[in-house]
């Protein structure tokens, strides 16, 4: 199955969830109802944060920003700046 997003992504969430299932993250996956708390969402958000060298405005740190991984992945690949190709650099 291919996801929109990368395995560091993947790496992170799961460290918070548990899908009580073998196989990846799915983008319809229900991070809350699998275990994402408070606390875990404040640490993946710091983990997200430092991996992909972004910031999460406030205000798309809502409850329903966690809902899937989905959701959570669009936010965090908008925030993304991409980084230059090689022919661009030369």
């Amino acid at each position: 199955m291919n996801t929109p997003w990368d395995s560091r992504f993947e790496a992170l969430v799961m460290r918070h969830v548990d899908l009580g299932r073998d196989g990846g993250l799915r983008p319809d996956d229900d991070l809350l109802g699998h275990g994402l708390d408070s606390i875990a969402i404040v640490e993946l958000v710091v983990s997200l944060e430092e991996t992909y060298d972004i910031e999460i405005p406030d205000e798309r740190l809502t409850q329903k920003s966690f809902t899937t991984a989905g959701t959570l992945w669009s936010i965090v690949s908008g925030l993304v700046r991409p980084k230059p190709s090689r022919e661009s650099a030369a």
